[in-house]
Formats: C-alpha cells, structure tokens, sequence
C-alpha cells in the first residue's frame, strides 16, 4: 500500500526540487539516449520473458532504474510547472510552419553531429516533438507517481528473477509502459538538447541568442 511519502520526489536534491530540469540534462550527460531506448527494450523484453537480463550484470539495471526513477520524479516535477516559456519550445522561436523536424540541431547535440539519426525521437508525435512538455500530463495520466515507482519496483524484480507476471499476480501493459518510457526519455532528451550545454565541464542554460551560434561551441561535452 502506497505511503505518504510515496506521492512525492524521494529521491532529489534539494536543488533538483527547485530545478528539476537540471535533473534531465544530468541523466543524458550520463547516459546515451540509444543506450536508454535499449536498456528499456531489453528490461520490457525481460518482464515479458521474451528474452533474459542474464546477458548484463543485474546491478546494471537496478542502477539504470534507480537514475530512471530520478527522471520520472523530475517529470512529476516539471509537469506541475509552467513550462510556456521554457526554450524546449519551438514555437518561442520559430513559427510552426517553418519547424523542420528533420534539423538535426532540433534533437541532436553538436558533438554527435555526426550521427544525428540516432538520436531522433522516434516516438514523439509532431506536436509533443515542437512542445516536448506536452509527453508529461499523459506521462502521469498513464501512471501517478507513486504508481510509476510501485510498478518500477515489481518489473524491476520480475526481470531480475524467474517469476513472471502470473506468479507475481501483477498484471502489466509492457507495451504501454514501454511507449511512455520511450517518450519520457525523449522529451527529456529534447529538454537537454534544447535548453542545457556542457563547455569545459560547465553545465550552460541556453538562451534563444545561444541557440542562433550553437554550430560554434566546439567545446561542447556530452
């Protein structure tokens, strides 16, 4: 049974409380999206036992969750904010019918220029791409958050150990729960992308003229 505490971020800082958009860049200064978007397909593929963790060190994963959960509660975070005039949105600096979804720029970080179809986020639609804000309210529709934690908690375990979904008498939508992971970890990303940039191990919040010269930051670090 859900306690108290669990309806609320556990997990933060004090300064991720009161920045929780810091939160997102940290997690992709950690980790590489597409080796976010694997991890979440090979966990969901574990839950539905078409497939086993034993390929990964178990530690491996209950770490991944463990930042993954940071994520969520900086979401649940972000989500009661007013997020209009944050530079994730396109529309503060483009009018909608001049968004090329295809500019790299829009969804890649400099430094991985090279291979900028990578980090397309496959699974945003047009309009949550231009306003990545939008994956939150259907992100905890879905799920609320102490849900989100419960439930990560009982795949997490399911994955790790012979039990399957039967044994456990947990009944889970793997499918739908992997969707809203993958949008979840690429608004984030875009959030990331869009508003933050590492120069010289500094962390820089973008402004719309940073944005106009970002070609220029050879120092950027990811």
């Amino acid at each position: 049974m859900p306690q108290p505490h669990d309806f609320y971020p556990q997990n933060l800082s004090v300064s991720e409380i009161a920045n929780p958009y810091m939160v997102a860049n940290t997690f992709f200064h950690e980790y590489d999206l597409a080796y976010v978007k694997r991890t979440i397909a090979s966990w969901m593929a574990a839950v539905y036992k078409t497939a086993s963790w034993n390929n990964e060190s178990p530690g491996n994963l209950v770490y991944f969750s463990e930042r993954l959960l940071r994520l969520i509660e900086a979401g649940w975070l972000i989500n009661q904010m007013d997020n209009s005039e944050r530079l994730a949105n396109l529309r503060l600096q483009y009018p909608e019918g001049e968004i090329d979804m295809m500019n790299p720029t829009l969804y890649c970080k400099f430094v991985h220029k090279d291979y900028p179809w990578d980090y397309f986020p496959r699974s945003l639609t047009r309009k949550e791409f231009i306003t990545p804000y939008k994956v939150f309210p259907k992100f905890f529709q879905f799920r609320t958050l102490s849900e989100w934690k419960e439930e990560l908690h009982n795949i997490l375990h399911i994955a790790l150990t012979g039990d399957n979904m039967e044994a456990t008498g947990d009944v889970i939508d793997v499918l739908a729960f992997k969707k809203h992971l993958d949008k979840l970890a690429d608004a984030c990303h875009l959030i990331s992308v869009r508003e933050f940039e590492w120069s010289n191990g500094e962390i820089i919040v973008k402004t719309i003229n940073t944005t106009n010269n970002e070609g220029e930051n050879a120092t950027e670090k990811d």
